[in-house]
């Protein structure tokens, strides 16, 4: 339902994000790492980087400001 106001994508976006968790883990037996951003008040994911430096991070933040 796009647009009904139920706290879609788009509300999610436009609300502040107070606790960022940060992990960094591997996909699988591999060494593929990856970056997973949390929002620490709810637990949902935010953000999935296919690195694990500080482009990761920095990417991410610089986006939202």
């Amino acid at each position: 339902m796009v647009g009904s106001g139920s706290g879609g994508a788009a509300e999610r976006r436009r609300r502040r994000c107070r606790v960022l968790l940060v992990d960094e883990t591997s996909l699988g037996r591999g060494h593929r790492y990856v970056t997973v951003l949390i929002n620490g008040d709810t637990g949902e994911t935010l953000r999935i980087v296919a690195h694990r430096n500080a482009d990761a991070l920095s990417g991410f933040v610089g986006s939202t400001r």
